[in-house]
């Protein structure tokens, strides 16, 4: 693009292009939360919680979502994603509130330590999807999620298990989540 390039309204772009990174959130933090179950959707997770403000009503909202974790507990299994609009986990952003339906699946990484009595994951979600705008009044979004198995601690951006009981520099220890929203001429 020229130097010069500026977004004057959606009106100059055709159908289907970006005209703007409404809003991003990155998050390194490590945080853990122990105990979490296979049947509850959880929303304590708040790194990459987002507010933006459309500039048009009729255009859509896409959104690029990265989530980093470990779970310690053996072979832990997935972790479930979902969209929230203003706390609100609705079929248009997640297909269905059903567990398996309309939610991303998980990269899954698994290694030993030397001698091969624990296991680890590093693990990495992702989510992404479109939605009407709507309005051009601030919108609230944030990530949920829900465990695939019961009783384990989930570590953002972290592999499940603590230093001690991983191997020195055959993994990346931490990653960072991200949250990007795009307003695109529809």
């Amino acid at each position: 693009m020229a130097a010069n390039f500026t977004a004057t309204g959606s009106d100059t772009f055709p159908d289907g292009h970006v005209i703007g990174l409404l809003g991003k959130a990155q998050d390194v933090v490590q945080t853990t939360f122990a105990g979490r179950n296979a049947t509850t959707w959880y929303d304590d997770y708040t790194g990459l919680n987002l507010t933006v403000t459309p500039t048009h009503a009729d255009n859509l909202l896409w959104f690029v979502g990265q989530l980093n974790y470990g779970i310690e507990g053996g072979l832990g299994g997935s972790v479930y994603l979902q969209f929230l609009k203003g706390g609100d986990a609705t079929n248009v952003l997640n297909g269905s509130d059903a567990q398996t339906a309309g939610n991303h699946p998980c990269f899954h990484q698994m290694r030993w330590n030397a001698s091969d009595t624990n296991t680890y994951h590093m693990e990495q979600g992702s989510i992404n999807g479109y939605i009407a705008a709507g309005s051009t009044s601030s919108q609230a979004f944030t990530i949920r999620y829900q465990m695939q198995n019961d009783d384990l601690d989930f570590t953002i951006n972290r592999d499940g298990y603590p230093p001690s009981a991983t191997s020195a520099g055959s993994h990346s220890p931490r990653g960072q989540s991200n949250l990007q929203i795009y307003e695109v001429k529809q």
